[in-house]
C-alpha cells in the first residue's frame, strides 16, 4: 500500500492516465488539482510534476 500527502483537502477526483505514467487529484474543499508521475518497479514512487491552485471545478478529471 502506498501513502501520499497531498495539499488538498478532501479528495474528490483521482485518475491514472491511459499510459500509467501520471496519476491526478483534486480537492473538493481546496487545494486544486495536483499532478504526479509515476515511477519505481511497482509504481510505488509518486513525484509531484504540477499543481494548480486555481481550479474550481473539481467533478471529474479528464486528459485531453
Amino acid at each position: 500500500m502506498i501513502y501520499l500527502e497531498t495539499g488538498l483537502d478532501w479528495i474528490r477526483g483521482m485518475r491514472i492516465s491511459d499510459d500509467g505514467r501520471y496519476l491526478a487529484c483534486c480537492g473538493e474543499m481546496g487545494g486544486g488539482l495536483e499532478v504526479y508521475e509515476i515511477g519505481g518497479q511497482r509504481g510505488e514512487v509518486l513525484t509531484l510534476v504540477g499543481k494548480d491552485e486555481g481550479v474550481k471545478d473539481v467533478n471529474c478529471v479528464l486528459w485531453v
